[in-house]
């Protein structure tokens, strides 16, 4: 669904923002697979945008997982607009010796997300495989990358970054720029500036910075990049993020157009709907069930869409062809709209130097405030998955009364879920039941997704699967909407039996029986692993769950004792449970909502998450007792 809007070779990324094992508590490097003891970059760029990028790497073997992770080196490039030399590869024994890296050891290849993932791209790597690696060998390799062509005519960006999650001793970075080349910085954590040039430099602004970082941290689950908190400098001259969505539209505008199939094709997905709401969902809906998304990412076609006509006549594209086309009709029912390039990963810190942060590119209508994604395939009109919401969108147009980069809103896109369960629990302990659940905003996005991966002729087996993992065993079916239809909210039902859910005659004791749902509030109770956050995490958007539970009971079975109602509220969000009997029904209701807007969260906003969660499993695990 990603869109190689603005790839990362755009810029001359430093390093890796990989982690680790966790170690013990006691040596925090002491599992660290491996170590980098050199990463030198120096960059020697040019006012419109060319530059060259030679690189130096020692690389520390320090265990037997660090021979499988790193013993084959992979440096990827853009074919059409770079090229890529390996200078000098060896490895250096643990007693000394020096063994070169044969020539046919040196591979150029396709890169792996042109190769696994619906893509036509230029993208190679080349692939050095060290010969002899054992712990504690050393990996040496220089490499050169030429820029010939930047992705944006007169741009450039250079990123070099390392995060607490890697061992990284020396760190350097060099930038010889033309003397004519003006650009921002920003520097975090790395040490230097401007120096005097070296002689082969003269005439150049010369600077160097340099950084290390000697303690090993592990990642956290769910935390934002390491980008938005480790040590990085960012270079580039973008004067303003407004410049980056302008150098965007520039080659975009004229692959807008109305042709006459174009404006056939809106009249006649918009026949007989007069509101611009209604014309413009009909347009969206054709977009995202009509046009395959096939990632296209040749040369500077990642940041060039194809003209509105040749993606409606060959019927695929990427985001930005899907952008394009959906653009040009509206415009042909006289709906204004314009691409909002966006970052879609764990991204969330804006530099205050402009930086390519965007790998996206969505749709914004100003006249309807809606934002949309025609290539989030199960995603109805104004819906979107809710890792954008929150972020900084930057449309590529001026848009009047709006700020050109912004965070993107969407309240259609809250995830909300009512599931209605009834069970009959039988005199010999086993019970039957049924469950209905409807969904709306991301959480229907997903279990669209959920439900269309699902192999054929097999959800029976899931079904019982699902019932083993909660100790309820026994059978079921999933029985769910079409998740391809988008004009109507999608919903799910499920049929299940238990074969031993209560041991009778009694006494004993009973939790509220699971039956056959797909996340459940119960699910919570795992939400929050972690004792406390380091790191800000990305903690989701508002949005609710709600189960209602009615479980009839059979006419020998008396309720001695019912678990008591439970209420928690605090700036996260609140939890609430209620118990009540009517004759020889027992009906449980149970809500989670998450109410604070905030994305990322902190560590005291975790620490509410997780009294929660904690609520959330005390309460599941209540029982009713019986005679």
């Amino acid at each position: 669904m990603r869109c190689a809007v603005i790839a990362a070779l755009a810029a001359g990324f430093v390093g890796s923002w990989a982690a680790g094992d966790t170690p013990p508590a006691s040596d925090p490097n002491a599992d660290v697979p491996v170590e980098e003891l050199r990463g030198w970059h120096s960059y020697t760029v040019e006012a419109d945008g060319r530059f060259v990028h030679d690189a130096e790497h020692i690389v520390l073997i320090r265990t037997e997982k660090g021979i499988r992770q790193e013993s084959q080196v992979s440096v990827p490039y853009t074919e059409s607009r770079e090229t890529l030399e390996v200078l000098e590869a060896y490895t250096e024994t643990p007693d000394g010796r020096r063994i070169p890296v044969p020539p046919d050891n040196i591979l150029t290849r396709e890169s792996p997300i042109v190769t696994q993932a619906p893509m036509y791209a230029d993208v190679k790597v080349v692939s050095i495989i060290f010969p002899d690696v054992e712990v504690r060998s050393k990996l040496h390799y220089r490499t050169r990358r030429i820029v010939k062509e930047p992705l944006f005519p007169g741009y450039f960006q250079i990123t070099a970054g390392i995060g607490p999650h890697s061992l990284r001793d020396d760190e350097r970075l060099n930038v010889y720029a033309a003397a004519d080349a003006s650009f921002r910085s920003e520097v975090v954590g790395f040490q230097g500036g401007a120096i005097p040039c070296p002689k082969e430099q003269g005439g150049r602004k010369c600077y160097a910075w340099t950084a290390h970082n000697t303690v090993f941290v592990p990642r956290e689950p769910s935390s934002v990049s390491p980008a938005d908190y480790g040590q990085h400098v960012i270079i580039s001259n973008f004067a303003t993020y407004e410049a980056i969505g302008k150098a965007y539209w520039d080659r975009a505008a004229d692959k807008v157009e109305v042709t006459p199939k174009i404006q056939a094709q809106a009249d006649e997905l918009t026949k007989g709907l007069t509101s611009p709401r209604e014309q413009a969902e009909a347009l969206y809906d054709w977009v995202a069930r009509n046009v395959r998304y096939v990632a296209l990412s040749i040369g500077t076609g990642s940041v060039v869409p194809r003209p509105a006509g040749t993606v409606l006549d060959n019927r695929y594209g990427d985001c930005k062809d899907h952008v394009t086309l959906l653009q040009s009709l509206l415009a042909a029912k006289h709906i204004d709209s314009v691409g909002v390039l966006v970052g879609v990963d764990n991204r969330w810190k804006v530099p205050a130097t402009p930086e390519i942060l965007f790998n996206h590119i969505i749709t914004y209508i100003p006249s309807l405030n809606v934002y949309a994604d025609s290539t989030a395939q199960f995603a109805r009109f104004g819906q979107l998955p809710e890792i954008y919401v929150g972020k900084m969108g930057l449309k590529t147009q001026p848009v009047p009364g709006a700020e050109a980069f912004a965070p993107i809103t969407s309240t259609l896109s809250q995830g909300h879920s009512t599931t209605n369960k009834d069970i009959q629990l039988n005199a010999d302990g086993s019970a039957s039941g049924t469950a209905e659940t409807h969904l709306a905003g991301s959480t229907e996005l997903a279990l669209r997704g959920l439900f269309a991966s699902l192999p054929p002729g097999q959800q029976d087996q899931i079904a019982n699967a699902l019932l083993a993992q909660v100790n309820e065993r026994g059978s079921g079916s999933l029985l769910p909407g079409d998740p391809h239809d988008l004009t109507k909210p999608f919903a799910y039902r499920t049929k299940f039996t238990i074969t031993n859910l209560v041991s009778l005659p009694g006494p004993g004791a009973f939790p509220v029986p699971s039956g056959l749902q797909i996340w459940s509030i119960a699910d919570l109770a795992r939400g929050a692993p972690l004792a406390s956050r380091r790191y800000p995490w990305a903690c989701g958007i508002p949005g609710d769950r709600k189960e209602a539970t009615h479980l009839t009971l059979p006419a020998t079975m008396h309720i001695i004792g019912q678990p008591k109602d439970v209420h928690l509220r605090n700036d996260f969000g609140r939890y609430d449970a209620h118990y009540e009997q009517a004759g020889s029904v027992l009906t449980i209701t149970r809500e989670f909502t998450h109410t604070t807007s905030e994305q990322p969260c902190d560590d005291e906003r975790y620490q509410q998450f997780r009294a929660l969660t904690e609520a959330i499993g005390r309460d599941v695990k209540a029982q009713y007792l019986f005679q």
